[in-house]
């Protein structure tokens, strides 16, 4: 009789994932949402005054319910696309014309927060949030976690898009970062990086002490996330590049990297070395850096690029049609990648890895920025609130999702048990980041 750690770890091992166009499904799920809820404020709502309550409620549904089902009740993930298109479609047709009705969407696409790109991120934080705890129950379809070596699924592009959203809106792409010596730049980047070195050793000794179950292919024996948020803001803090060179920078670390992994027989390392010494027991945390920092670079010169002032809404149209065609290219290239260098492998973070990290995450802000063009503009109450407190948030997700796997055993738990305790998790997290925003909280420790 095997105990519960072992089959909860080979609960999460050896998967093989799902394919491309599934993960593109649910990573649309975000921008027809938050149609849906721009729409319904523009017309069934136009006129009410709602309380905050009433909002909070309003906001939950659109935003975090579509999520929720998308990752549990996922064979409704098609047609839960399709409901929200379509209610879209119903309300569309009720928008009120109005004359000026270009100068509050402007105002909102220009403004220095960008709503299309902050409820974004706010979003796969808010993704992140459910799947790192709903990944321990049956109820969260195993094509959906992260794969063991190669393949590609929801939660294996989520850690990239999750990095590659911090990067959008970094300092590096406000462009702000180039500003002192190297020196001063390094040091005061460990400055801001030691809580999540804290937070890393403080997970690492929790995980260790409780004897939670662990997924050792994934990191490494000792790594995790924290480590890989704080050393990726440290390579990048070391490479210092002007924002336009960026992603020149991102694309030499992916290639070089390739090329150890496909010519120097690193892949083979990674995959078939023993686990003898502190190295070689972490070699996917520590090597996986490369390439995190390679996209961070890539995502903070498109953040650079999004963040350019544009006065007019001809320039907004523009930059839609300038994503779209970079959207080609980076798919293309993931395409051909996966094809002749190496099949998409978050493990090694390799090449193909990367292409399909951008391709997706720019075919999401490409939805975003259009729901942005064609609908007036709306605060979400609970996106904005989890960007307010983004990394805060997802700490209080790792400590809930440690309580609840500590308090039972999530691999047994039947789809409404899981459901149920989803819904009170997730909720109480919306609730708690909009008491924190409203209050103006800003639990900032790095």
């Amino acid at each position: 009789n095997m105990d519960y750690k072992k089959q909860h770890e080979l609960f999460l091992s050896g998967l093989e994932g799902s394919s491309f166009n599934e993960v593109a499904l649910s990573l649309l799920i975000i921008p027809l949402s938050n149609l849906v809820q721009k729409l319904l404020y523009a017309t069934i709502l136009s006129k009410t005054h709602l309380s905050l309550p009433t909002q909070f409620f309003i906001d939950f549904s659109c935003s975090v319910v579509p999520i929720l089902i998308n990752l549990t009740l996922t064979n409704w993930s098609l047609t839960l696309a399709f409901i929200l298109l379509v209610i879209s479609l119903v309300l569309g047709f009720n928008l009120p014309a109005s004359k000026n009705q270009d100068i509050p969407r402007l105002q909102s696409l220009a403004s220095y927060q960008k709503p299309f790109i902050s409820e974004y991120r706010s979003a796969l934080f808010v993704s992140t949030f459910v799947a790192i705890l709903a990944v321990d129950f049956p109820i969260f379809p195993r094509s959906f976690a992260k794969t063991e070596t190669y393949g590609i699924s929801v939660m294996d592009i989520g850690v990239g898009s999750f990095l590659f959203a911090q990067a959008l809106t970094s300092k590096q792409a406000r462009g702000s970062s180039h500003k002192g010596s190297r020196m001063s730049t390094i040091m005061s980047t460990i400055k801001a990086v030691s809580p999540l070195l804290v937070i890393g050793f403080v997970r690492l000794a929790s995980v260790k002490g409780t004897d939670y179950q662990e997924h050792v292919t994934e990191y490494g024996v000792h790594w995790n996330f924290f480590f890989t948020l704080a050393f990726v803001s440290l390579l990048v803090g070391i490479v210092n590049v002007s924002s336009d060179k960026l992603s020149l920078a991102g694309l030499f670390i992916i290639f070089v990297y390739q090329l150890c992994l496909s010519k120097f027989g690193l892949a083979e390392y990674i995959i078939h070395h023993s686990r003898d010494n502190l190295f070689s027991q972490n070699r996917e945390g520590i090597l996986s850096i490369f390439g995190y920092a390679a996209l961070f670079c890539v995502g903070a010169h498109l953040g650079n690029f999004i963040l350019k002032p544009r006065p007019s809404m001809r320039e907004w149209h523009t930059l839609f049609f300038q994503l779209l065609l970079l959207n080609a290219i980076a798919y293309a290239l993931t395409l051909f990648s996966n094809e002749y260098i190496a099949p998409i492998s978050r493990r090694m973070l390799n090449i193909s890895y990367f292409f399909s990290v951008i391709t997706l995450n720019i075919f999401t802000i490409t939805m975003q920025l259009l729901v942005g063009i064609i609908t007036p503009p709306k605060d979400n109450l609970i996106l904005t609130a989890v960007n307010y407190n983004g990394l805060a948030m997802f700490l209080l997700a790792n400590l809930g999702t440690g309580l609840v796997n500590l308090s039972m055993k999530t691999i047994y738990a039947s789809d409404g048990v899981a459901f149920f305790i989803l819904s009170v998790y997730i909720g109480a997290i919306s609730v708690v980041s909009v008491i924190l925003h409203q209050w103006k909280i800003q639990l900032k420790f790095w």
